[in-house]
């Protein structure tokens, strides 16, 4: 199963979601992202980022521990950690959405 990154919502609320080929959402992050404008229909990059995460993780089973490493060496900021946790929420579904391709 091929997927791909990509988002779904309306204007200022964004949802982040993987595709399967067919257009049907195979994933999604189950939080809304905002978007800085909120009246515009432009989906926020937030959205996209988090399901490209979760793709990152499906074709990549060691990105997590890669991303602890690095955050243990080279982290500043508490975004950095952030993410690392949003990844370790998001590893047991992705190694369902791994078994099931």
């Amino acid at each position: 199963m091929a997927l791909r990154v990509s988002h779904r919502g309306g204007p200022g609320c964004w949802e982040g979601v993987l595709r399967a080929a067919d257009g049907s959402v195979a994933w999604a992050c189950g939080h809304h992202h905002a978007n800085r404008n909120q009246s515009t229909f432009t989906s926020g990059r937030a959205a996209t980022s988090c399901a490209g995460l979760m793709l990152m993780l499906i074709e990549k089973p060691d990105y997590l521990q890669t991303m602890r490493e690095w955050t243990q060496r080279y982290a500043r900021s508490r975004a950095d950690f952030e993410t690392v946790r949003l990844l370790e929420a998001f590893a047991p579904v992705a190694d369902e959405l791994r078994r099931a391709k």
